[in-house]
């Protein structure tokens, strides 16, 4: 038998996934595997770039070569934004249908030659749940 989450359960197991990801990230920069980057983000992950450009986590290896050559050694992560929210998708006899959405935004910084930079990792993560109702 499925054991079903809760919004509280799934948002749990989204802020485990974040300290993965940026840990992935982190190691793969470091080590210079910038071809490895693109598949550690969730299909929709949208990266607003420290030039404020918008990109596609799956489409976004020559940006951290780019970084790398601007002589940056370290990424660092904080956790800007977090919140979930249940959203009824459908109402059938036998139930409902329900979507947990949980919205994340990561700040990253680096430096470069002596100068800070930013930019912002905005995934959304969503999770299906079927409710049935009792006879």
């Amino acid at each position: 038998m499925e054991e079903r989450m809760t919004l509280q359960d799934f948002m749990g197991v989204i802020r485990n996934d974040i300290e993965v990801r940026n840990e992935q990230l982190r190691s793969l920069f470091r080590s210079g595997q910038f071809q490895d980057i693109p598949g550690i983000f969730k299909v929709h992950t949208k990266l607003i770039t420290h030039k404020g450009e918008v990109i596609l986590g799956r489409d976004c290896e020559n940006y951290w070569r780019e970084v790398s050559e601007l002589g940056v050694a370290d990424l660092n992560f904080e956790l800007k934004y977090f919140d979930g929210v249940k959203l009824r998708v459908s109402e059938r006899p036998e139930g409902e249908e329900i979507d947990f959405v949980v919205f994340e935004i990561t700040e990253f910084t680096f430096t470069a030659r002596e100068n800070v930079y930013n930019g912002y990792i905005d995934p959304v993560y969503r999770h299906r749940v079927r409710c049935t109702k009792d006879p």
